[in-house]
């Protein structure tokens, strides 16, 4: 590879990724985050812990069903369609929801109501939007419209590509030094730590830009499905999400006997027991995760299993189906009309590897995991820019804009996402628009954490705020303690897991941020001189000084001296006062303010006395 070439692919990589990095950083955060968007809302709403169940087995989900029969029964009578989301893994509180006419079709329009499993009672939780406020960030930048954030989005991740295949042709000699790897003080750190670690998270990289340029393809090629859906745009994506599914011909006859009677069996329901345990055992791995009851002039047509999650990648992981018919109690297993093709086969592989839809507890952990590294390895990337721009001149105020963007990123990010956290639980729960609030508190500590990073100096700012940041995530598990919550020891002896998951994460990445934190204000006091500049107060001193020299010229500028000409001064004493003709020490020093009679004299221009020129 000639020198030019390597050169400019150099300036590629370090020009482009600057921005694109700090997109990146922004997007696998928070796509990480998404990837427990539903433990993270049950983690904001306390009220929801203590009916939480500690364990998701067949039994509970059993009397979770039960509950959530009788409890639709007087909720919804008379509705086309009832759901009851039933306790697994991710969530471990169940819920109703019901729906009537062409909103049946709707499946994800259905606002659930939690319930208690054990007394059959709603739970009321506060209203937050939870892990979706984090998810539509990554998704489409909450807040933008939604064609024009993913369409930036989308153009943000080919340009990430290219700067992908720039940084690796850049490492010609990459296993090499990856085993002959050694911590080095400095730039040589920062370079080592990105570059390693770009080299393993290279195909989740790959794969999951790839991925989400391929879910993103009807924002960025519109034109390939305006002529087949041009009067419902939306048609597609509800195409594309459900398969069409068919019951195969094998049944098993009705073999239960119906016990005391319940309401929910005026309606033709059968007993749900029989059908979740078949669904067990034909899905031992996750188990049933929602029931779907259908009806037809109040009467039961048909009783739904879905599985808690699929595993097809090519089926875009569509959950299996049980159908259970009431009325001969033979129950039918769905299956897919027909095979799809390898383009609906690759966009279905991708949707459902880009949202973790086949994903168990282990391989969620995996790639929340990767996605965190995949942000650390961006921030060393831009802290290895400012570093490399030290060294080669770069002009002062271009350099403390990158560094405050960085800061306001790596720093601020975590600290915002931590004051939603904690903004959730201080707010009162019966706040008029309390999402809205919760929002806001979001954006409003991550515009402080910008002018933070822009009125300090950058070393110290980004280590204040990574400590800050730490501290906040870290006392997470404190605060949802003492704010309704279950205390961290008792969620980690009888659960849920769920929400011992989040306090344990919450707590080690806080600590993680603290010790950076703390290191890199040590590192930044050292560097910076000695005068005392890096001190709050001498800081706030050098910002008053110069208030008051701005103050000073202002009183004797044009207008304030036009108006003292006007209006003599009164006589105060006659030795601070100096007579007419005396020079004061300034004028004896030769120093005066631009603009002023002495300068004039200095120059040999005309000078102005009282209006007039001399």
């Amino acid at each position: 590879m000639s020198v030019s070439f390597r050169s400019s692919l150099r300036e590629l990589h370090s020009s482009v990724g600057l921005v694109i990095g700090w997109i990146g950083f922004f997007l696998f955060l928070f796509g990480s985050l998404a990837l427990y968007r539903s433990e993270i809302t049950f983690w904001l709403q306390p009220e929801t812990h203590e009916a939480a169940l500690p364990h998701t087995g067949i039994e509970e989900k059993v009397r979770a069903a039960r509950s959530g029969l009788d409890y639709l029964a007087s909720r919804a009578p008379g509705e086309s369609m009832w759901r009851i989301v039933l306790p697994t893994e991710r969530m471990p509180l169940p819920a109703a929801a019901w729906a009537s006419g062409e909103e049946v079709h709707a499946h994800h329009g259905m606002a659930p109501e939690y319930f208690d499993p054990e007394d059959g009672g709603k739970v009321e939780a506060r209203l937050t939007r939870g892990g979706t406020f984090l998810y539509r960030l990554h998704v489409d930048l909450f807040g933008v419209d939604r064609g024009t954030g993913r369409s930036l989005i989308g153009m943000a991740t080919l340009a990430m590509l290219v700067v992908l295949v720039s940084g690796v042709c850049l490492r010609s000699h990459f296993f090499r030094d990856f085993f002959l790897f050694h911590p080095r003080p400095g730039k040589l750190a920062w370079r080592d730590s990105h570059c390693v670690l770009g080299g393993l998270l290279l195909p989740f990289c790959l794969l999951f830009s790839i991925s989400g340029l391929v879910l993103l393809a009807q924002s960025l090629l519109p034109s390939a499905l305006y002529p087949f859906y041009r009067e419902d745009a939306r048609s597609f994506v509800m195409e594309s999400k459900r398969p069409p599914l068919l019951p195969s011909g094998n049944g098993a006859e009705k073999t239960y006997s119906p016990g005391g009677h319940t309401p929910w069996k005026d309606y033709g329901i059968p007993d749900p027991e029989r059908l979740l345990r078949i669904a067990d055992a034909r899905w031992p791995e996750c188990g049933a995760g929602e029931l779907v009851i259908s009806f037809q002039d109040d009467r039961a047509v048909s009783v739904e299993a879905v599985q808690s999650r699929g595993g097809l990648l090519a089926r875009r992981a569509t959950p299996e189906r049980l159908t259970l018919v009431p009325d001969t109690g033979k129950i039918y297993e769905s299956t897919q009309e027909e095979s799809p093709s390898l383009v609906r086969s690759v966009w279905y592989a991708a949707s459902a590897i880009h949202l973790g839809r086949f994903a168990g507890p282990l391989p969620r952990a995996l790639l929340f995991l990767s996605g965190l590294l995949t942000a650390g390895m961006i921030a060393a990337g831009l802290i290895l820019w400012e570093r490399m721009r030290e060294k080669v001149g770069t002009p002062p105020s271009s350099l403390r804009a990158v560094s405050a963007v960085n800061t306001a990123l790596i720093a601020g990010l975590p600290l915002s996402v931590a004051s939603f956290f904690w903004g959730n639980r201080l707010l009162s729960a019966d706040l008029i628009q309390r999402d809205v609030w919760e929002m806001l508190t979001f954006f409003f500590v991550w515009a402080c954490c910008f002018t933070h990073a822009w009125a300090r100096p950058w070393p110290l700012a980004r280590g204040e705020q990574l400590v800050v940041g730490g501290a906040a995530l870290a006392l997470l598990p404190v605060l949802n303690g003492m704010t309704g919550g279950i205390a961290l020891p008792g969620s980690l002896m009888s659960g849920p897991w769920q929400l011992a998951g989040i306090d344990c994460a919450a707590l080690a990445v806080g600590l993680g941020l603290l010790t950076a934190g703390i290191r890199e204000h040590r590192r930044a006091r050292a560097f910076l001189p000695s005068s005392g500049a890096h001190s709050f107060r001498a800081w706030l001193h050098d910002r008053l000084g110069k208030l008051h020299s701005a103050l000073a010229f202002w009183k004797k500028g044009p207008f304030a001296r036009s108006k003292a000409e006007s209006t003599p001064p009164a006589y105060d004493g006659p030795s601070e006062v100096p007579s007419i003709g005396e020079e004061t020490s300034s004028e004896k020093n030769g120093s005066s303010f631009p603009g002023t009679d002495a300068d004039a004299e200095k120059s040999g221009q005309p000078t102005r006395t009282g209006g007039t020129e001399s």
